[in-house]
């Protein structure tokens, strides 16, 4: 199977659809020979990580939540474009070095953590919009799909163990652990994360946009003014088509 080189995306605009480097890709060259840190991250960088903090490759399972040590073993072996969520973790102990804390956040009060704060800048008739809308960016940030926060915000009476993987875990761990050192769990997030999605390409800003009250209100202004525009065009087209009734079978019987 033929690997899969990822474009320069220093010459490419960003996309606001998707990142144009992706897990498992290969770096061309010319992005390759840069850092670490002004390119996305490969496998082959994370026994560097290992020397700078005293790591072993045992460590570094359990810290990634990796299941087989065969397999981190074998990856690290290659340049390969790592996934989002592993190198926002690597990020995140090469800041905090650490473990993680056996007591796991639910992903609701880190939620609450990063953008409680910024929620409450709303009004009460534009929170739930704004809710849902920094869901959105959270679980983007995250790595995630956008449709995820509904699990992880919406149905927390599984106190954020289901379906959260223990990367995830470990990463709310950290932001945790970076608001109890006094430090912005929002600013240490961001910082990373949306720098690590310009990196592979994607204007995460424009995919899940951090909103305020009049952004916001003027965002769903827009889309009201959308939606009864098609449904005005909609109408427009039935009544526009001429429908004659010429008779049913009875009178065709006659």
């Amino acid at each position: 199977m033929a690997m899969l080189v990822a474009p320069d995306v220093h010459q490419l605009p960003l996309s606001t659809k998707a990142p144009w480097v992706q897990e498992g890709m290969r770096l061309p060259a010319s992005l390759e020979a840069l850092p670490v840190g002004e390119r996305p991250m490969v496998w082959s960088d994370l026994p560097v990580f290992e020397a700078k903090h005293g790591r072993n490759s045992l460590d570094m399972v359990y810290d990634l939540g990796i299941h087989v040590r065969a397999q981190y073993q074998r990856n690290i072996q290659t340049p390969l474009v790592v996934p989002f969520d592993l190198e926002l973790l690597m990020w995140l102990y090469d800041r905090y070095p650490s473990s993680c804390a056996w007591q796991r956040p639910t992903m609701h009060a880190v939620f609450d953590l990063v953008y409680g704060q910024v929620l409450e800048s709303f009004p009460a008739d534009l929170r739930p919009r704004a809710q849902i809308a920094y869901g959105v960016r959270f679980s983007r940030l995250l790595g995630r799909a956008p449709t995820v926060h509904y699990r992880w915000l919406v149905d927390d009476t599984s106190k954020g163990k289901a379906g959260t993987t223990r990367r995830i875990k470990n990463i709310v761990s950290k932001l945790q652990e970076a608001a109890t050192k006094g430090d912005s769990a929002r600013e240490v997030l961001e910082s990373i994360a949306v720098a690590m999605w310009h990196r592979r390409g994607l204007d995460i800003d424009a995919v899940a946009p951090a909103y305020d009250p009049i952004t916001l209100r003027q965002r769903l202004s827009k889309s009201a003014l959308k939606l009864r525009a098609q449904v005005q065009t909609r109408l427009n087209r039935r009544q526009e088509v001429d429908v004659t009734y010429k008779g049913g079978a009875f009178l065709d019987a006659a």
